[in-house]
């Protein structure tokens, strides 16, 4: 229901990245995970990571990208 889709308190990790990877593009989903590593490896900055992402999921689904600001606000990111 639309209710769920931006409700973020019940989404965890996983579930996260298997909706990211079901509705992205092979290409768009690798561009993402490469965003995250380059986070994880202190080679980009938080703000940076949200502006690529929102590009990567544009208009169609930002309630993806609502969804990861939230995980990226709890820290709760492994891919």
């Amino acid at each position: 229901s639309p209710m769920q889709a931006g409700s973020v308190g019940g989404v965890d990790g996983k579930q996260f990245f298997r909706q990211a990877r079901n509705q992205l593009s092979y290409e768009a989903f690798n561009e993402f995970l490469a965003c995250i590593k380059r986070l994880n490896n202190q080679q980009q900055s938080r703000e940076e990571t949200l502006d690529q992402a929102r590009a990567i999921f544009g208009h169609e689904l930002q309630h993806l990208y609502r969804e990861f600001e939230a995980l990226l606000n709890r820290h709760a990111i492994v891919p």
